[in-house]
């Protein structure tokens, strides 16, 4: 069987324990960040400080992988210093890359769906909504998200809140290079305002 064949199979049996499948919508079309946070219940920049494999409560046949933030900025929910949360699938699990991106000591921001009624949550559209933060060559701290930002800035609805050069750095983002840090905090703040 198949990585893809054995994910979706486990996913079908279990979906009805999600409330819905996590991310399928969002893999199939791209989300801009208004839409993305929009759809999050949570937004948070922070640093990976554990990432653990264990079985759902209640199902011990269901791995799911525990993440857990020390949280340095939340720019949507509940104000937080550690976020702890849970999304389906092992963290060592071939069929599903998308936990690869959690490593300890990496520096995420997060746009995180509502958690579902057995407590699982992932990014909103997956990759989409998970922000990989390294520093530049000059020491700036940027972002990227697991589509290389990509179409991600709905240029219509910012360009009004930026200033000439904030604006060729977002147009410059969206053809797939990183943005600072600050700028895209800047954008999310102002567009949660708008939601």
């Amino acid at each position: 069987m198949s990585l893809l064949t054995s994910f979706l199979v486990r996913l079908m049996c279990i979906a009805p324990l999600l409330g819905t499948a996590p991310g399928f919508a969002q893999i199939a079309r791209p989300l801009d960040l208004a839409e993305l946070s929009q759809r999050a219940g949570q937004v948070v920049v922070g640093r990976c400080v554990e990432v653990q494999t264990e079985s759902l409560a209640g199902y011990a046949n269901i791995p799911v992988t525990k993440i857990t933030l020390a949280v340095s900025q939340v720019l949507k929910g509940t104000p937080t210093q550690t976020l702890v949360f849970r999304q389906y699938g092992a963290s060592n699990d071939p069929g599903l890359p998308h936990l690869k991106g959690f490593q300890k000591g990496e520096e995420v921001l997060l746009l995180l769906r509502t958690p579902s009624k057995v407590g699982l949550t992932s990014p909103v559209g997956i990759e989409q909504g998970r922000f990989a933060i390294r520093d530049d060559a000059q020491g700036v701290k940027v972002a990227q998200n697991g589509r290389s930002n990509w179409d991600l800035f709905p240029l219509e609805r910012v360009t009004g809140i930026l200033s000439t050069g904030e604006l060729q750095e977002v147009q410059r983002a969206n053809q797939g290079e990183p943005l600072r840090l600050t700028l895209l905090t800047k954008i999310l703040q102002w567009l949660i305002t708008q939601n």
